[in-house]
């Protein structure tokens, strides 16, 4: 929930979340995912795009200006990541090390958009 704060606090044309699945959760993980979008931080958030089958849940519940693009793994997401960042956007990516979100991270790098702490200039 840090994260996506530091996002909605952010000062840029538009924040975009890129979330994928949060494993290990237990029996109510769909619940907890689905959770995310009554954050209050989430009404700060332009748009929400998720990744895996638990991230489903949360997409499904985000109203319409919201909801991203949903991707079934991290490929997909990567290849089409170009298409969804602007120059000025605020990204956050979030989800557990083995939905291989890297391959995002690898595709924004190769956009020339660098990785950025959560403590600014």
């Amino acid at each position: 929930r840090a994260a996506m704060q530091v996002l909605a606090e952010a000062d840029a044309s538009r924040k975009l979340a890129f979330l994928g699945d949060m494993k290990e959760l237990g029996e109510k993980e769909h619940d907890f995912h689905r959770e995310v979008a009554n954050w209050p931080c989430t009404d700060a958030i332009d748009t929400i795009h998720t990744v895996g089958p638990l991230m489903k849940s949360l997409h499904d519940v985000l109203p319409d200006g919201k909801r991203g693009q949903h991707y079934e793994d991290s490929a997909a997401m990567a290849a089409q990541v170009a298409h969804l960042v602007q120059a000025g956007d605020a990204v956050l990516l979030k989800a557990s090390l083995s939905t291989n979100m890297r391959k995002v991270v690898d595709a924004l790098q190769e956009l020339g958009h660098p990785p950025m702490d959560n403590k600014g200039p």
